[in-house]
């Protein structure tokens, strides 16, 4: 009950060929045939692995060869009667499994209050009326309304837009928001070139559109992707030493008491009578032997190094879920990349400021933190104007941190102002009325608006912003 159902994917269909497919039209579904579907095909989420049980977590910290190996000093110690060496590596044994325990037991609650964060919710439409839902509800055919700041809660064909802008970095990597329309696609093309289709987990940068649903959850781009990642996982680079290390360790301390055994043998045949009582201070002198040889600390240390490894990152916001893989990029030795936007915050700061009648003035402050001075008095009211109404972005303050919703560029003039108006006379009136949009488009490269300056006021202001040249 899809597009997939068409050799053809959803772009390369008309919007009617669309509603077919996926047995919908532009009036949205009822709820009894959203419940029937949500029911049929299971919700709209991103497939999830199988979480270890808590004690598979807990026997893992001992499957390291190393620590085996010291397993097998403890009970070769406890054989021989040597009962407080055995217990001294026990101690250390237990101390380091419950320490990379618990450091892994924090990061995996840590991902999961992350994932819970993620539920989003959609506006759909139900029963002819347009309501608000988990996202995780959603189902093929349904017909959701998006606008600036929403992020994409499914794959949706587009139905209707006005100055549809969408960022879709986590699929295509390119920063930069890419306009959309509802034409159809005829030729096949890669998700980048694929402009009449939304993405999940996408965001609108500008405008607003209405969409028909035709994929969900591990269906998507996205879930096709997070589906791949389901695989065993793989030992690290560090894991892989270790357990080399381990391995030559134990043959070299085998052959080494091997032909020690074999040396005393020899000499006591040929010097003493040879029997089992003389036999057994040469395998205990061999025991003592390898069970010396085997660095008891070796384990611990690695463990509290890679801890406050997890630590530091866990301050520059980066949550490693496996305590070994903390040594994993410090193994790379080449990062290849052909996006910036995959390397930035995304995040656009205004430091200069150039126009026609002022000197050039410096802006201090980064980020969207509306805090920094200017190294000028700055009086263009036009030019305050013309960022504050030629936009659609929204400044706000959440959980003591600045963040915008919308378009990253009109997001930084925002800031701009806030900046403007703490150091200058300059203000936002607020009784202005919005009579018409220009949205910005590729072609046109520009957004106008038509501003009345009051509800009772006959004048009228046109602010453009954008590459003026074209």
């Amino acid at each position: 009950m899809d597009s997939n159902s068409s050799p053809h994917q959803a772009y390369q269909h008309s919007i009617d060929e669309v509603f077919h497919n996926v047995y919908s039209k532009k009036k949205g579904l009822t709820s009894k045939e959203a419940k029937q579907r949500l029911e049929q095909n299971g919700p709209n989420s991103l497939p999830q692995k199988k979480q270890k049980p808590i004690y598979i977590l807990f026997l893992e910290q001992f499957k390291s060869v190393l620590v085996l190996i010291l397993i097998f000093a403890v009970a070769i110690s406890m054989v021989v009667g040597k009962i407080l060496d055995a217990s001294i590596i026990l101690v250390i044994l237990t101390l380091i499994a419950f320490f990379g325990f618990f450091q892994e037991l924090s990061a995996r609650k840590s991902l999961d209050a992350l994932n819970q964060m993620q539920k989003g919710v959609a506006r759909v439409y139900r029963d002819n009326k347009l309501i608000t839902i988990e996202s995780t509800d959603l189902v093929v055919g349904d017909i959701i309304f998006c606008e600036a700041g929403d992020k994409v809660p499914a794959d949706c064909r587009i139905i209707e837009y006005i100055g549809l802008q969408v960022e879709e970095s986590q699929l295509t990597g390119e920063s930069v928001p890419v306009s959309k329309q509802n034409k159809k696609i005829t030729k096949k093309c890669e998700i980048a070139d694929q402009d009449n289709m939304l993405f999940k987990s996408t965001h609108i940068s500008t405008g607003n559109c209405l969409a028909v649903v035709v994929k969900i959850g591990e269906d998507t781009e996205i879930g096709k992707i997070s589906k791949s990642l389901q695989q065993e996982e793989q030992q690290t680079p560090l894991q892989i030493k270790l357990d080399r290390f381990a391995k030559k360790l134990g043959m070299y301390v085998i052959l080494i008491c091997s032909i020690l055994v074999i040396v005393f043998t020899i000499t006591e045949q040929l010097y003493l009578n040879f029997s089992l009582e003389t036999m057994l201070p040469i395998l205990l002198v061999a025991i003592a032997l390898a069970v010396g040889a085997v660095p008891e600390g070796l384990p611990a240390i690695i463990t509290i190094t890679l801890s406050i490894g997890m630590k530091r990152l866990l301050k520059k916001h980066a949550l490693v879920r496996n305590l070994s893989s903390v040594e994993t990029l410090g193994s790379c030795t080449i990062i290849c990349s052909d996006k910036t936007g995959t390397l930035t915050k995304n995040e656009m700061t205004i430091t200069t400021i150039n126009t026609p009648h002022e000197n050039e003035i410096s802006v201090e402050g980064i980020g969207y933190t509306p805090v920094g001075k200017l190294s000028n008095t700055f009086e263009n009211q036009l030019f305050f104007n013309c960022a504050n109404y030629c936009n659609t972005a929204t400044l706000f303050e959440k959980e003591q941190k600045w963040q915008i919703t919308g378009d990253p560029t009109e997001g930084a003039l925002l800031v701009l102002n806030k900046k403007i108006e703490s150091t200058n006379k300059l203000k936002e009136n607020k009784n202005t009325v919005k009579i018409d949009e220009i949205p910005f488009d590729s072609s046109r490269k520009l957004m106008s608006v038509l501003i009345q300056e009051s509800t009772t006021s006959k004048k009228y202001f046109q602010y453009t912003k954008g590459a003026l040249d074209e």
